[in-house]
């Protein structure tokens, strides 16, 4: 009987045990040793051959009869083994902040989860609420089943109490920075994004554009606020505090900043949000007005959330937060052995999805706005 890991979304670890079929009889696991047999070489051969070492000690046809013998067979290296004679697991922990309620770390569990794979290691996922306590409970969890090392992933990012001491497992942070420092991190460039986000609205022909930004002490919002006036700047555009107003990220606060600025006189041509939920909420705010979008009025979102901006009618343009190239980047390092030379941060660029809801202004709008 083999046993699955998966996710409980409460936190920690359940099991799925799979079996045989009723009535199936066990079979036995094959081991180097008949892998060698039939191939017609000793059990340590087979072992060279199959784990690596064969360079310049067996030739290549032997080679070439050892790994037909695997596939044949069906040989899987014994993990429990190896881990005994190299003292490592090949896994490696995560933990997922709060995954229940803030569903993209999930994409960037995806990435982990690739990448370790193609590496030839496991991925031991468990979910944990941002406090230093429940970290601390995450990684006592993680480290008691032997992992080699950990990522921590979050939404929403913001500094993240790292428990102290972790026994000198390597740990590495996704979309949040640690309290104190001295754990490296991978963060979304979120002030190339927002302003890919301006310059993306600027170059469809848009001069009047309002930010309806997220909550106005988070790191990412205070970012995508110095993205925005950047591109303006370089548009040579006015930066007009009036056009810039800071909310929530919910979608209510999107219908409200939405229906002040577009009462403005004179209103922006183009809206950007912090968010794909404030930008949903706009959408509402603008058919009130009786406006359509792209014809009287550009939304661009921001996050690219999954059944939110594609699924929006018009589909809503956005930036794509990189949380899966974030997770994939994270255990590269991690198993590449350039852990201890990485900086204290390292930021993934943000991409623009253009979609329908961003459009040229039309004649009337440039005239009259």
């Amino acid at each position: 009987m083999t046993s699955r890991r998966r996710v409980r979304p409460g936190g920690g670890f359940t099991v799925d045990t799979m079996g045989a079929e009723r009535g199936d009889e066990p079979r036995s696991r094959p081991t180097l040793r008949d892998v060698g047999r039939l191939a017609g070489v000793t059990g340590a051969t087979a072992s060279y051959v199959l784990n690596g070492r064969a360079d310049g000690q067996v030739s290549a046809e032997t080679s070439a009869r050892v790994l037909r013998a695997a596939a044949e067979l069906g040989y899987r290296p014994n993990s429990a083994a190896r881990a005994l004679r190299t003292r490592r697991h090949r896994i490696v922990g995560l933990v997922l902040g709060e995954v229940h309620h803030n569903p993209p770390p999930i994409w960037a569990m995806a990435g982990a989860h690739d990448e370790a794979r193609a590496r030839g290691h496991s991925l031991l996922v468990t979910n944990a609420i941002g406090t230093r306590a429940g970290l601390r409970r995450a990684f006592d969890e993680l480290l008691d089943r032997q992992v080699d090392s950990i990522v921590v992933a979050v939404s929403g990012t913001r500094a993240v109490p790292v428990p102290t001491p972790i026994d000198g497992t390597p740990v590495v942070l996704v979309n949040c920075f640690p309290t104190p420092d001295g754990v490296p991190c991978v963060l979304p460039e979120e002030e190339a994004g927002g302003r890919a986000a301006a310059d993306f609205v600027l170059a469809q022909g848009h001069r009047r554009v309002a930010l309806l930004a997220g909550v106005a002490s988070l790191w990412a919002t205070q970012a995508r606020v110095r993205g925005y006036r950047s591109a303006l700047a370089c548009a040579g555009l006015p930066d007009d505090d009036g056009l810039v107003r800071y909310g929530t990220y919910r979608m209510a606060s999107g219908y409200h900043l939405a229906r002040e600025v577009l009462g403005g006189s004179p209103p922006p041509t183009a809206l950007l949000c912090g968010n794909d939920r404030m930008a949903l909420g706009a959408y509402v705010a603008v058919a009130e007005a009786g406006l359509r979008i792209p014809d009287d009025v550009s939304v661009m979102g921001y996050d690219d959330e999954p059944e939110l901006a594609s699924e929006a009618v018009p589909a809503l343009s956005t930036v794509r937060l990189p949380y899966e190239a974030m997770g994939q980047w994270a255990v590269r390092q991690l198993l590449s052995g350039a852990y201890d030379t990485l900086p204290p941060r390292t930021l993934i660029p943000c991409e623009v999805v253009p979609r329908d809801s961003v459009a040229p202004p039309t004649r009337v709008q440039t005239a009259t706005r």
